[in-house]
């Protein structure tokens, strides 16, 4: 079981770094989704930048807009105890 948590670890890492922009969206979806990083979710909230590159902005917007539609995320209170709470460092 742990073999398969570091193999699916390791994949996340590679593609995080030299993956597709649809890879490393859904690398971020998949961090947020099972464990609540908020540093995943910071790293789409930058990608929405049309400056940059317009495909990537519209994809990262589309994959927010489908986590924040998701009750089990951001909805319901109770659950949203469940999820990390961010750094005091950030300001939040």
């Amino acid at each position: 079981m742990n073999s398969k948590k570091a193999v699916k670890s390791e994949w996340i890492d590679t593609v995080l770094r030299r993956g597709t922009i649809a890879d490393r969206i859904a690398a971020h979806t998949l961090l947020i989704q099972e464990n609540g990083d908020w540093k995943s979710l910071e790293a789409l909230l930058a990608m929405v930048d049309p400056r940059k590159c317009r495909r990537q902005c519209i994809m990262a917007m589309t994959t927010l807009k489908e986590l924040f539609s998701e009750k089990k995320y951001f909805g319901d209170k109770k659950e949203r105890k469940e999820i990390r709470r961010p750094p005091q460092s950030c300001g939040i």
